[in-house]
């Protein structure tokens, strides 16, 4: 009986091994960020054939597949930046994994992905225990643009609770600071 015990209990962490790595969920279970610039994300559940890719809205538009929330499965380089999400977010405070995209001809980036640790973030008077992760893009080959965005994922839920965009250099300069406005979690 204690056997089947132990090997239920060990089953049920390996079922969540994000939750037992502590990094938090791969994908949340729902929720919504409406950000400052206007935009909302909805959080729709973790996709039937990957729990580490989840469904998301942005505002109005058709939704989309992001490994855990954060790099979109149809962006160029997407298959290695899931590799390289596998081992930032469960690894520990320093861990950074790099990796070229050539997506065309002058648009090609250095990428790099660092877990810089947990932080306790007060966001909208809630202090919310989160996980931040900065990706640094960078151009080479002629293509100059360089950017840093550090996105905080809360531990609790995986949801992106705060952004910021630090255009460096090169074009496009799409923007992406936000501060969010509301925040409601499926818990």
């Amino acid at each position: 009986m204690r056997t089947h015990l132990a090997l239920a209990a060990f089953l049920a962490l390996a079922a969540q091994p994000a939750l037992a790595q502590g990094w938090g969920p791969a994908c949340p279970a729902g929720g919504a960020v409406q950000r400052s610039n206007g935009v909302t994300l909805a959080y729709l559940g973790a996709s039937v054939a990957n729990p580490d890719i989840c469904r998301l809205r942005r505002s109005a538009d058709e939704p989309a597949d992001y490994y855990f929330g954060i790099w979109a499965t149809a962006w160029p380089g997407a298959e290695d930046a899931y590799a390289a999400l596998k081992q930032v977010l469960p690894g520990p405070p320093g861990t950074t994994v790099r990796f070229d995209v050539r997506a065309a001809p002058g648009l090609q980036w250095h990428e790099t992905l660092r877990n810089d640790g947990r932080e306790t973030l007060n966001v909208l008077g809630r202090l919310w225990e989160t996980m931040k992760v900065v990706h640094e893009r960078e151009g080479f080959e002629g293509n100059t643009y360089h950017s840093i965005i550090t996105v905080w994922r809360d531990m609790a839920t995986g949801m992106a609770v705060y952004q910021n965009y630090q255009h460096i250099s090169g074009h496009p300069e799409p923007g992406g600071s936000w501060d969010p406005v509301a925040v409601t979690t499926a818990r």
